[in-house]
């Protein structure tokens, strides 16, 4: 549900401003959990709602992981 206001709230701001305001969303935590987050975000938020923001470009839309580790994800050995 937050996902859809956020995208309502981009898409009124862009349709009454110069230029794109990014769509930032932030997940903490790069363990299993947060990188199948981010990605189902970014799959849902470009592919299934971007279509129906016309005022919203595709690189308006971000999705940052943050992870406080060395690398991500965080719960699997590095090779």
């Amino acid at each position: 549900m937050r996902m859809l206001l956020a995208f309502e709230e981009a898409e009124r701001r862009a349709a009454t401003s110069i230029g794109t305001t990014p769509l930032t969303f932030v997940i903490v935590g790069g363990g299993p959990t947060g990188v199948e987050l981010a990605g189902a975000m970014a799959e849902i938020g470009r592919n299934a709602m971007l279509p129906d923001f016309p005022s919203l470009q595709r690189q308006a839309v971000r999705i940052l992981l943050v992870e406080a580790g060395s690398r991500v994800p965080s719960g699997f050995p590095p090779d």
